[in-house]
């Protein structure tokens, strides 16, 4: 995804900072911490998407249409002006909502707008809370929203190798650092038992 932004703001002469990955602009709350990894399985798929200014949309999308791209690639156009939302009344309980805060800035209208819609799931700590709620998540990220219900499990949900969201990637390349070196030194072993062999 950063290869293929590259290459289009290189070819079009944008600065890749104007044409953020939502992932970029939206952080979990560190007090909020341990929603992280359900936020992330929630937000996954907005999180890898582009965000478009209106100036450069015409050219972003004629430039995504001539390119055969050999990947999947979601962009938001998002408008130079909107209106921003009149804060919802106070509830009760957690929403996954609630544990992000967006980068200010000219993009934070349209993320929270969104985040809104997309993040308004009910942060539950069990699963009775789950099986009532309509739209809910787990710490576990067991997600639901009406009938369907999903949990991908293909990573850990604690696992910050595969988290995208926030400003920081330090995390996710320490854990990438940490599994790098214990494939070396299984590696390694593996090398010494062909050497006995």
């Amino acid at each position: 995804s950063l290869e293929l932004r590259e290459r289009m703001c290189a070819e079009l002469g944008i600065e890749a900072e104007q044409l953020p990955f939502v992932g970029e602009l939206v952080e979990v709350r560190d007090e909020h911490a341990a929603w992280r990894g359900a936020a992330e399985r929630v937000l996954r798929g907005f999180g890898l998407s582009l965000l478009v200014p209106q100036q450069h949309y015409r050219e972003v999308a004629a430039w995504v249409n001539a390119h055969h791209l050999r990947t999947r690639v979601v962009y938001h156009r998002v408008p130079e002006r909107q209106v921003r939302l009149q804060p919802e009344p106070p509830v009760a309980h957690l929403r996954l909502v609630d544990t992000l805060e967006v980068e200010p800035g000219r993009f934070e209208t349209f993320l929270e707008r969104e985040l809104a819609r997309r993040a308004d799931h009910r942060c539950v700590d069990s699963l009775a809370e789950l099986l009532e709620a309509d739209k809910a998540v787990t710490v576990e990220g067991q997600v639901r929203q009406g009938s369907r219900h999903e949990k991908d499990d293909r990573s850990r949900v604690d696992d910050p190798r595969s988290w995208i969201l926030g400003r920081s990637n330090a995390r996710k390349v320490e854990a990438l650092e940490v599994a790098l070196g214990e494939v070396r030194a299984r590696l390694a072993g593996l090398d010494r038992d062909v050497e006995t062999v």
